[in-house]
């Protein structure tokens, strides 16, 4: 049986990753408009990286039946699947300091996120 929080956490996933993406393309339209600098796509697809690991990650969790196992082939996939589109995007040119930026905004939202589910939780055992 799973823990209220992370089914509370696990249900607004979608909020979550709408979240990431209007963060990740307000920074990129700031990089396009005011710096006319062409890094905005790759703030776009790093961002949609965190995106694709979130969810690809609860996928796993929301099962009821998961194993271990499961948890840590997840994990390696997950992983290996990371570094394929990470060479995917060198080869196609694309500034990885640009995609890392991405990450790190959805990677900020994402913990701002769990920060609110949490303290939710908290104000609903303390009222």
């Amino acid at each position: 049986m799973q823990d209220k929080g992370v089914s509370e956490w696990f249900e607004g996933t979608s909020f979550l990753i709408f979240a990431q993406m209007i963060f990740s393309i307000a920074i990129s339209l700031v990089l396009c408009l005011v710096w006319n600098s062409t890094d905005g796509l790759g703030v776009i697809l790093g961002s949609l990286l965190v995106i694709l690991n979130a969810w690809l990650m609860q996928r796993v969790f929301r099962r009821d039946d998961v194993s271990q196992r499961d948890i840590y082939m997840s994990a390696a996939l997950r992983y290996v699947l990371f570094i394929v589109v990470l060479l995917l995007f060198v080869w196609l040119g694309l500034n990885l300091l640009a995609v890392l930026g991405g990450m790190i905004v959805a990677y900020i939202v994402s913990y701002f996120f769990s920060a609110h589910i949490l303290l939710k939780q908290k104000r609903k055992l303390a009222g």
